[in-house]
């Protein structure tokens, strides 16, 4: 089952580097062009120079993003600005951070996992796409690391490992801290304790590891090791810090910290969309709440739509929605799920069929708009946006967007529930907050026998 391996991380030497928080990031695919200006101005260390760096219309296969990424690792590394720590560790990985009006604290550990296929032992909820595994792959390819992290869950209702880290991370100071793009805090520990690492060792053995975020990198790292198995004839046995394992941070599903936000869609370019008809399709499958709408109005109108949509989130599927120059907003709630059965009949499980990103996306992004998975793999119809009035605000500003639809966030034991039976979930069905720091903790491989 889950195979954990402590290894020495590679941090930001605050020697060189005085504050940690102008060299870290969002991961890589949060990375937007405005964010990699900002990284870039930041610090000349910033790991966006790494793990997202800029292309030029000169690029070719001997200079380009990733050789550029190789060149800035090798010469920090050199410089000491990134430091290899002495001893193998687990390390624990804290998060303080703000949602919904409340503060939580996430806990979880960082460590290396062997990056097999996904369903030998870890779970995968969602769809990858080629170009971001490409992507990935030619980086590790040149940089032979890891400075993204894969967010593992699993499932320990008794939280051994967690009092066990309380324990340590109660008496130590962190090794690393940082507060990233939103004011949240990171902070990380080492423990190299034997006795510890056996602990861990020995309660994740029979566990299963679902991936919550990071689908495209943990395949990439099954692609990667299976290339240099070949090239190097290396296993765990012999090696450490190789690249038949990847770093990855573990959370169990029952931390009281682990929340999950819902990722709303922003639909555009619908040929010969007609918001009348639209509604009237609609109400065939869903029961329609109408809320008038004005402009002077909207803020009122559309507290009380979010307000009854996440009234449902716990026994029903609603959707809210948003027309652009449409006098409404609606909220829709789906009228039985034996709709949703019958329309994706024995080709999947009942519990992707009692998603509600899956009923949205089937059942209205698909039948009534004409929205499948080929054009969201394609993203010629959907953008996503977290924030419930930056979907409006949007809407309303933005020509080419049509409607916002709004979704309640997915459970967490839905995640684990659909992985189980190795199915996948529509894209962006789940949205883990905060993300885990991309540079904060790093792991780069060396081809190292074990003594």
């Amino acid at each position: 089952m889950a195979k954990m391996y402590p290894f020495r991380a590679v941090i930001y030497n605050e020697d060189k580097v005085s504050d940690i928080s102008s060299v870290v990031t969002q991961p890589y695919d949060k990375i937007d062009n405005i964010m990699q200006a900002t990284y870039y101005d930041s610090s000349y260390y910033n790991a966006v120079r790494i793990v997202k760096g800029n292309t030029y219309a000169d690029d070719n296969s001997e200079n380009n993003q990733y050789t550029r990424a190789r060149t800035h690792l090798n010469e920090w590394l050199e410089e000491n600005v990134l430091k290899r720590l002495d001893t193998p560790a687990i390390y624990p990985y804290y998060q303080e951070y703000k949602a919904m009006g409340t503060t939580y604290i996430r806990r979880g550990f960082v460590s290396l996992t062997e990056a097999v296929p996904p369903g030998e032992g870890v779970k995968a909820h969602e769809k990858t796409l080629a170009a971001p595994k490409i992507d990935r792959l030619n980086l590790m390819r040149t940089t032979f690391a890891n400075f993204g992290h894969i967010f593992m869950l699993y499932d320990d209702p008794s939280l051994q490992i967690e009092k066990k880290m309380q324990e340590f991370t109660d008496k130590n100071d962190p090794i690393i801290e940082a507060t990233d793009d939103f004011g949240e805090k990171h902070k990380a520990w080492q423990i190299t304790d034997p006795a510890f690492i056996k602990m861990v060792q020995e309660v994740m053995a029979d566990k299963e590891l679902y991936i919550a975020d990071g689908h495209h990198r943990f395949e990439t790292a099954g692609n990667f090791r299976k290339e240099k198995e070949e090239q190097y004839l290396c296993d765990n046995s012999k090696f450490t810090e190789n690249p038949t394992n990847v770093m990855c941070t573990c959370i169990n599903m029952n931390d009281p910290g682990l929340i999950v936000l819902p990722t709303h869609r922003l639909v555009h370019n619908v040929k010969d969309f007609n918001p009348e008809n639209f509604e009237k399709q609609l109400s065939e499958n869903f029961e329609l709440q109408t809320f008038s709408y004005t402009e002077e109005n909207e803020t009122h109108v559309a507290n009380k739509m979010f307000d009854e949509l996440k009234k449902a989130k716990n026994s029903k599927h609603a959707f809210g929605v948003y027309i652009k120059g449409y006098p409404k907003m609606l909220v829709a709630t789906l009228k039985n799920e034996e709709i949703m059965f019958k329309a994706m009949g024995t080709s999947r499980s009942k519990e992707w069929c009692k998603l509600d990103v899956s009923i949205l996306h089937t059942l209205i992004m698909e039948h009534l708009l004409g929205i499948d998975e080929k054009a969201l793999e394609a993203e010629t119809n959907v953008e996503y946006e977290r924030e419930y009035f930056d979907c409006i605000k949007r809407v309303n500003k933005e020509d080419k967007l049509q409607m916002s639809l709004f979704v309640n966030p997915t459970k967490v034991s839905d995640i684990k529930d659909v992985a189980k039976n190795s199915e996948r979930m529509p894209q962006k069905s789940t949205d883990f907050y905060p993300k885990l720091l991309t540079g904060f903790l790093n792991n780069v491989m060396v081809l190292e026998e074990k003594k």
